[in-house]
């Protein structure tokens, strides 16, 4: 976890493990979520085991543990590389074809 901000405990990234009984993972297929955000427009993007940081890796492995729910987690650019209106058009159009995919 490379999240060097430390959390309300005072923990750093690299010293929280939140591994469990087992190992979680989200059941999207990654190489087609790519495609579908470089189709958004997003440019480049990568698929990574890391979310990042402490909230991060807490929110994604709380949302992968919910029975019945699948979970993504998704980094957006920082503003100064993807004004905030590019961002909410990317993922607005990578959101649409995510629940067209879940309707079927």
């Amino acid at each position: 976890y490379s999240s060097a901000q430390a959390d309300n405990d005072g923990a750093l990234g690299a010293e929280i493990h939140l591994e469990g009984p087992e190992r979680l993972e989200t059941p999207f297929d990654l190489s087609r979520c790519e495609a579908w955000l470089v189709a958004a427009g997003a440019g480049s993007t990568m698929i990574s085991e890391d979310a990042g940081g402490y909230l991060c890796e807490r929110v994604f492995r709380a949302g992968l543990e919910v029975p019945l729910a699948p979970a993504l987690f998704l980094h957006v650019p920082p503003l100064e590389v993807m004004g905030v209106e590019r961002q909410g058009a990317v993922v607005l159009g990578f959101l649409e074809r995510l629940t067209a995919e879940l309707s079927q």
